[in-house]
């Protein structure tokens, strides 16, 4: 699974908040992922609309994810919780890279099941009371701040312990 990371300050660039390092060691494939996203600059939005901050700030991330030049092939504020999973399992079968799901910690462990094994960046838009998940990966909280990241950040794949 892939996601965002936030992307560290001037001084500690070389050093991920999420805990990957750049340069030589960033797997191809993660690479070339982060570079399609970048030159296709398209990605699907999804809300949990029920989440603390989801209902109010749909429409004003949608608008600033279109003003910083993504293109949203789709976008879906989603009141029944249920309904997240049927749509991002979609999304992905329609070869979507790059998904953005806004919500709380629930949102996002309901869901994040999905993008495992798969070539599909998992965008965190933090909407949610906690923001755990977020907090630990270093994107703002802010609506701003965390488009920023999802517009310029970097892929960052989860790596298993097995992995490491």
């Amino acid at each position: 699974m892939s996601s965002l990371c936030h992307r560290a300050s001037e001084s500690t660039q070389a050093q991920h908040r999420c805990g990957t390092s750049s340069g030589t060691d960033r797997r191809p494939e993660e690479a070339a992922l982060e570079l399609e996203i970048k030159q296709r600059r398209r990605a699907v939005l999804v809300v949990n609309t029920r989440s603390r901050h989801g209902a109010r700030t749909y429409t004003e991330a949608k608008r600033l994810l279109v003003e910083a030049g993504m293109v949203l092939d789709a976008a879906y504020p989603v009141e029944r919780a249920e309904r997240l999973h049927e749509i991002v399992r979609e999304e992905i079968a329609k070869g979507r890279k790059f998904i953005i799901l806004g919500g709380g910690d629930g949102t996002i462990s309901s869901v994040v099941d999905h993008f495992a094994y798969t070539s599909v960046v998992f965008g965190v838009l933090p909407l949610g009371t906690a923001n755990s998940f977020a907090r630990t990966l270093g994107i703002p909280l802010d609506l701003t701040g965390a488009i920023d990241v999802l517009v310029n950040g970097k892929v960052a794949k989860h790596r298993s312990r097995q992995d490491q």
